[in-house]
């Protein structure tokens, strides 16, 4: 018969090593809530660095291509003041020379110039612009509006450092129509492309002035001017 002080003392020897078994469990560095923490953590980030950057890059390549919907269509003058033979060789010269320009302001417009005359399609700039539409400058001011086959200017047209600038190339009369020869003198350079002869004149707008914004006079076509850039569909 085992002695009671010896049954006592195994019993407490029982208790103290599952005491320690437990205690070592509830200790370890290596628990079930450490891996799953770090885990989880570990998830978490590499889905913001992979996220933020594709968001990032699709707005910035949209902002590069695509012109802005919310914003009025614009006007300008263009900064460059050439003699009146702008267009020779190639009928669009112009409207390049505008689109280049805007889309500093504009990316991915397309832009007009505001130029009757020209050798190819209508000769008034009235009917050349889309109808119904309404042209901002730059400040975000009204200054140009179409009806069917009238343009009409409602405020001064400014460059795109927001600033009115001398007469312009038009062509045109008051009202968006071609001005009419007189006798053998050319209203448009000879559809903007020529500068010979005394008889070679262009007719001009003084961009300061709604009222005149399309005809202001004329000017020999070998004299430098600049000339307006509507934005337009694509």
């Amino acid at each position: 018969m085992v002695p009671r002080s010896a049954r006592h003392l195994a019993a407490a020897l029982f208790a103290a090593l599952l005491a320690l078994g437990l205690g070592g469990a509830s200790c370890s560095p290596f628990g079930s809530d450490d891996p799953t923490t770090s885990s989880s953590g570990g998830a978490d980030a590499s889905s913001e660095t992979s996220t933020t950057p594709t968001d990032g890059g699709l707005d910035a390549g949209g902002d590069a291509v695509a012109p802005d919907a919310a914003r009025g269509k614009l006007v300008f003058v263009i900064k460059d003041a050439l003699a009146g033979n702008f267009n020779v060789g190639d009928d669009d010269a112009a409207d390049k020379a505008c689109t280049a320009e805007g889309a500093a302001v504009a990316p991915g417009a397309k832009f007009m110039a505001g130029l009757c005359g020209r050798q190819a399609g209508p000769p008034d700039l009235a009917t050349r612009l889309p109808s119904a539409t309404e042209w901002v400058t730059k400040g975000g001011v009204v200054a140009a509006r179409t009806g069917t086959g009238t343009l009409t200017f409602v405020a001064p047209v400014t460059n795109l450092a927001d600033a009115t600038t001398e007469a312009v190339w038009t062509g045109c009369m008051a009202d968006g129509k071609a001005k009419p020869m007189g006798g053998s003198t050319t209203s448009s350079c000879t559809q903007w492309n020529s500068v010979a002869g005394v008889n070679d004149r262009g007719g001009l707008g003084d961009p300061s002035k709604p009222a005149a914004a399309l005809d202001s006079g004329d000017a020999p076509c070998s004299a430098p001017h600049r000339w307006y850039c509507f934005e337009v569909p694509q």
